[in-house]
């Protein structure tokens, strides 16, 4: 593996863990609106709100997975 190409992975990687950091503040904020709707006894709006909720932990869990386990395999190169 290239110096260059185990740069650019380590990039993906943080860019990845940028996108699950972003998830989890829209997680926060859905929070929030959940209280809201509750507040005003929007039922429908909360059932969206806790699918969507489910739906983007399962992405975290699957994006956190991929960087775990290919990560792993950056760190394996071969310095010449």
């Amino acid at each position: 593996m290239k110096a260059e190409e185990s740069i650019c992975m380590e990039k993906r990687f943080y860019v990845i863990r940028e996108i699950i950091l972003q998830y989890e503040a829209r997680l926060k904020h859905m929070e929030k609106m959940v209280v809201q709707f509750f507040s005003t006894n929007q039922l429908e709006a909360i059932s969206e709100c806790v699918a969507e909720r489910e739906r983007i932990e399962k992405l975290i869990k699957k994006l956190q997975h991929f960087v775990e386990k290919w990560e792993a395999y950056t760190d394996m190169s071969i310095d010449y």
